[in-house]
């Protein structure tokens, strides 16, 4: 019997030492391929990540499939990433602690899932579509509600750093392909939509984003940076916290450099814990501010003036207003719609042909889009799931700096000029803000504990 055992211990040892070994190499391979193929240097079918993703998830535990997923977010655009988020939820099923899930999150789960299959009466009802925002929007009820489990924050927000970086340098390698690095910093089109800038479609087959939505990446890079070199004082998050500023500015876009601003000014002012380092840290932050303005004004002035005009516009919205009152207006007129919506799959098709509402422009504006889509009913289920988030993981991981609940305010701000449940990879990015609360950040030093 004793011999059993040890040759059980030393074989668990072996597979140990082995997937410690592997594991790191199937992530440089993953992100390796994706570079090179953004560099055109070679082609890679897309279900080469597929099954490097599945064999990543099944040595990884449930933590380390978090990691993967955190990992590929930034990348969303470029990867087959619904059928790869799917197999890293049911490995994550299979590996998470067997807590049973929470009562209320399970509540919210089914009301927003009925409302969805009730939607199926407009007849614009994609199966497909629905199973994967279900499979989405579980991940994230699942993750979010377990109280149990002891999420190793740190290593989770790395990869995420790490997978904007490769993102980043995705999008410059494609426009490479195309242009000298001197006409790149001359462009006047915003950075991020790579079909405009090189012609080529490049869903699934190249890294890609709205404008918009990289500037609110951007953000989030950035404050989750900054959190991350206050506690581990690292100086590789300066890395990010630059590059990131660079790129915002690149996108022209106003929801990005809004988000940008208010998480530079939300870090400075509550990192300190007393006058002296409020004064410090908003100096140090203006300084930091002016000489990425400074820098961006002579390397790339195209992008500065094209931000600057962006601002001048009359509409400063960009038509978002016009789409939100639309939207409204639409609604008002069809009250019943207000108690369960039209469903969130292909819902704008579905107020175009029911209530002949003239364009397919989605909602831009996350709330909005919860009330079109989920009517009431559905605002109200979000609104009770997510403050169920908040109290479980404020008791969870208490105390906690009001910083380190600034990227999910972030997130939240930034979602109100664009989608949100809409595009599935919010929710993982709300995922990744939420982990913020996990780091163990000096709280003596803030007057806690």
């Amino acid at each position: 019997m004793e011999r059993v055992t040890k040759h059980t211990i030393l074989d668990n040892s072996k597979k140990s030492e082995y997937i410690k070994i592997l594991l790191p190499f199937m992530y440089f391979t993953f992100l390796l391929l994706v570079i090179f193929r953004d560099f055109s240097i070679i082609n890679v079918n897309k279900y080469i990540f597929v099954f490097i993703g599945l064999i990543i998830c099944s040595l990884s535990n449930a933590n380390g499939i978090l990691a993967f997923i955190a990992l590929i977010t930034p990348l969303h655009g470029g990867l087959s990433s619904t059928l790869i988020t799917s197999i890293a939820f049911l490995f994550y099923l299979i590996k998470r602690s067997k807590n049973k899930i929470k009562y209320t999150s399970l509540v919210c789960f089914f009301i927003i899932t009925i409302i969805e299959v009730f939607s199926s009466i407009y007849g614009h009802f994609d199966i497909f579509n629905f199973i994967r925002f279900i499979f989405y929007f579980a991940f994230m009820i699942i993750v979010l509600s377990d109280d149990s489990s002891n999420y190793n924050g740190k290593v989770i927000i790395n990869c995420f750093i790490i997978g904007f970086i490769v993102a980043v340098i995705c999008l410059i390698g494609q426009l490479l392909s195309k242009f000298s690095l001197n006409q790149i910093l001359s462009l006047e089109t915003r950075l991020g939509d790579t079909v405009a800038l090189t012609g080529v479609k490049t869903q699934n087959d190249h890294v890609f984003f709205n404008s918009n939505d990289l500037g609110v990446l951007c953000s989030i890079t950035c404050l989750l940076s900054l959190i991350m070199l206050k506690n581990k004082k690292n100086p590789f998050y300066f890395v990010p916290i630059f590059l990131s500023a660079i790129i915002c500015i690149m996108t022209m876009s106003k929801t990005g450099i809004i988000t940008y601003l208010v998480a530079i000014l939300l870090f400075f002012i509550f990192s300190g814990d007393n006058i002296y380092k409020h004064i410090r840290n908003i100096v140090l932050g203006t300084i930091f501010l002016i000489f990425v303005i400074y820098l961006v004004y002579n390397l790339i002035p195209s992008s500065f003036d094209g931000l600057i005009n962006r601002f001048k516009a009359d509409d400063i919205s960009s038509g978002r207003n016009d789409i939100i009152i639309a939207y409204f207006q639409n609604m008002i007129d069809n009250p019943f719609r207000y108690i369960l919506g039209v469903g969130l799959n292909e819902y704008n098709l579905i107020v175009k042909a029911i209530f002949m509402y003239g364009t397919f422009l989605s909602c831009h504006n996350a709330i909005q889009e919860i009330l079109v889509t989920w009517g009431i009913v559905g605002f109200i289920t979000t609104c009770c799931l997510f403050a169920f988030f908040i109290k479980t993981w404020k008791n969870k991981y208490k105390p906690v700096l009001f910083i380190q609940w600034c990227p999910l305010l972030i997130i939240f701000l930034g979602l109100q000029a664009g989608q949100g449940f809409s595009q599935w990879n919010h929710m993982h990015y709300i995922i990744v803000c939420f982990m913020a609360l996990t780091l163990n950040i000096n709280k003596k030093e803030h007057g806690i504990g």
